[in-house]
């Protein structure tokens, strides 16, 4: 079994910032490599005949944690991965916090698949992770299928996803976004509506670490960045689209019967500040933004958040 620790995952929360927020995957604990990015080197596929494992800890100081255990297991992989698999299959996953439970799913498929084990590539299926590649490469086809003008295709494949709860924050993020820019091409307002506000509606999570781990400023690590939250895109469409629909005045309604309930609210804050841009009030949108102290409104500074890239 092994030893918990604690540690804390670098995960974002939103995917679609800006022009679209991003997510990073677990790659601090799983380092793998991405679409975007080449493989680590301690997950380089060949053999080096001087690479050594970490020394193993002793003592009461800085124990081995899981993540470390599961990092070096993943360096073993690429020497020898009938080892890897030994001791990959000797980790009592109940013991895993949730982060470093998903790490160990990827590491044991990545094993099962290297050995050709089909066996315990179909028993791992048993296993949920939200950092599953199928995920992350159908949602980055649906993109690549949407530039393509291949409108039906694209949905389709969205379709395959599934509940989009299953999957992590970032690719959640990036499939709510190409949902509304399906409907926006469509011209149904009401599901892009929907698909922009369940982007919205997490981004009073702004300042949590599952956010922050990704897109602090290391400059100013201890303070929350601001995010300019009326000029992301989706904040944008979603302001033009409560104009169509010609539902700024209720919206405003809505949420200051939200914000009456309970002043600290703020994602009620942010749904008032669209609103009430939507019906042509930015000053009073800002004013609304004011008290969260990560927004960004007329006059306020403050660090820069890193790691945004548009998508789609």
């Amino acid at each position: 079994m092994i030893t918990m620790h604690r540690f804390v995952p670098s995960c974002a929360l939103l995917a679609v910032l800006s022009s679209a927020f991003t997510s990073a995957d677990p790659a601090s604990q799983d380092p793998k490599p991405s679409p975007a990015a080449p493989a680590p080197a301690s997950g380089a596929q060949h053999d080096h005949a001087g690479d050594q494992d970490p020394a193993p800890r002793t003592g009461a100081i800085n124990p081995e944690t899981d993540a470390d255990r599961l990092l070096r297991m993943r360096r073993t992989m690429a020497r020898d991965v009938d080892a890897a698999d030994r001791e990959v299959r000797e980790v009592d996953i109940r013991t895993l916090k949730e982060t470093d439970r998903q790490s160990w799913v990827r590491l044991a498929r990545d094993i099962a698949l290297r050995r050709g084990d089909r066996a315990r590539l179909v028993e791992l299926q048993r296993e949920d992770d939200a950092f599953s590649e199928a995920f992350l490469y159908r949602i980055l086809f649906v993109g690549g299928l949407l530039t393509e003008a291949r409108f039906d295709e694209a949905k389709a494949e969205l379709e395959k996803v599934g509940d989009p709860e299953r999957v992590n924050e970032r690719d959640r993020r990036r499939y709510w976004a190409l949902h509304a820019r399906i409907a926006q091409m469509e011209g149904d307002l009401a599901h892009e509506r929907h698909s922009l506000m369940e982007i919205v509606r997490e981004l009073d999570a702004w300042p949590k670490k599952s956010c922050q781990g990704c897109h602090d400023d290391k400059k100013r690590p201890d303070e929350t960045p601001i995010l300019p939250i009326l000029d992301t895109w989706f904040g944008k469409r979603l302001v033009a689209v409560t104009q169509a629909q010609g539902t700024s005045k209720q919206d405003v309604e809505d949420a200051q019967k939200l914000l009456a309930a309970d002043p600290h609210d703020d994602a009620a804050r942010i749904r008032l500040a669209y609103a009430l841009v939507a019906a042509g009030d930015r000053a009073g949108a800002e004013a609304a933004l004011a008290p969260i102290p990560w927004a960004m409104v007329d006059g306020r500074t403050g660090p820069s958040p890193r790691m945004m890239t548009a998508y789609p």
